[in-house]
């Protein structure tokens, strides 16, 4: 309920249904009243709470790259938030509180192109290899497709990208590694793109899924 102290012509003081008069250095003003918030600690929320802290922190680590992969479907949302939604289902393993990444499921990449099965990678001095046997029955392959590697170090957290490391029909691509790099392992990741999308021309069927390749060390 509001008051009004001096009269008809006297400023409201008090509360109106969602508003809220207040008087600020003897100007009277009205603003909403806060909303209720209510933060039950379940289990369920509370496990909630952490597997999207947990992601989002990761993920943040991608964020550069992400806003690349996901560039397709960053319509009315940005990149970052796609790939938060897609790896919430797919990125994080274990039961709360025991909640972690999951390497295999990240989803570096969306998308419709094809990607090749049975992509191996391996160490070759001081270079990661990724190798793989094209399909030409998939539906959409082209033997011009690009490829697209990451490599992280969970370690340091340092992460190598590269966009164009060769095209399909190579059936490899060759990644170099830092000097000082020897005594790491890396989870590798591989996808592929068209000349279309690494020339801006981005759509669903210009990227493929990304394919988890394994663990290098």
């Amino acid at each position: 309920m509001a008051r009004m102290r001096n009269g008809i012509t006297s400023a409201l003081s008090g509360k109106v249904g969602g508003l809220v008069t207040c008087n600020w250095k003897g100007i009277p003003y009205v603003r909403s009243r806060p909303a209720k918030v209510n933060h039950p600690n379940t289990e369920k929320q509370l496990a909630h709470r952490m597997r999207f802290s947990l992601i989002t922190k990761f993920l943040s680590l991608f964020r550069e790259y992400l806003a690349y992969t996901y560039a397709p479907y960053a319509i009315e949302k940005t990149a970052f938030n796609v790939a938060v939604s897609e790896n919430m289902k797919s990125a994080l393993g274990g039961e709360y509180p025991d909640i972690h990444i999951d390497y295999n499921g990240f989803k570096l990449s969306k998308g419709d192109l094809p990607i090749e099965e049975n992509v191996v990678v391996s160490r070759d001095g001081d270079n990661i290899k990724f190798s793989w046997e094209m399909c030409e029955d998939l539906l959409g392959v082209n033997k011009y497709d690009r490829v697209v590697t990451l490599i992280y170090n969970a370690d340091n957290a340092d992460i190598r990208f590269d966009t164009d490391m060769g095209r399909r029909k190579d059936c490899e691509a060759i990644v170099p590694l830092p000097d000082n790099y020897s005594n790491y392992k890396f989870h590798c990741y591989m996808l592929f793109v068209t000349q279309e999308f690494i020339l801006g021309k981005v759509s669903a069927k210009s990227i493929s899924d990304s394919i988890y390749c394994g663990i290098v060390e």
